[in-house]
């Protein structure tokens, strides 16, 4: 699953304890980009990248904490994974005909 996220507010250690979150429900975090808001100099919007699909109650459940925490949210998309050579549906069965989410 790909995130973006913002923060409202400017102070050390709001991004740490926004990761914190996955730790909690332990999910993996498998990117973490820092891009340039180009609203503020200074300013930086985040990029992550995270195993597990946005509907899985676990993954839904950090989603709405990292939101409840950032100015800005987006959850580009879940996708699937690929393991062994076969690519996995959000439910870790195999797809058959390369369609998943």
């Amino acid at each position: 699953t790909s995130l973006c996220f913002g923060f409202a507010e400017d102070r050390a250690g709001i991004l740490v304890e926004t990761l914190q979150e996955l730790a909690r429900d332990n999910i993996n975090m498998t990117k973490l980009e820092s891009r340039p808001s180009k609203a503020t100099l200074g300013e930086y919007i985040f990029l992550v990248d995270i195993n597990g699909h946005r509907e899985e109650p676990h993954v839904a459940a950090l989603i709405e904490r990292i939101r409840a925490k950032t100015g800005l949210f987006k959850v580009f998309g879940s996708y699937p994974c690929w393991r062994g050579g076969q690519k996995t549906t959000k439910d870790d069965r195999p797809t058959t005909n390369g369609e998943g989410r």
